[in-house]
């Protein structure tokens, strides 16, 4: 959870460790 809106408000949508 946490590190998914991270990803999204960094911009880099499909490039976290969850992926989506």
């Amino acid at each position: 959870m946490g590190t998914s809106s991270v990803s999204f408000t960094r911009g880099s949508a499909p490039s976290g460790p969850g992926g989506r």
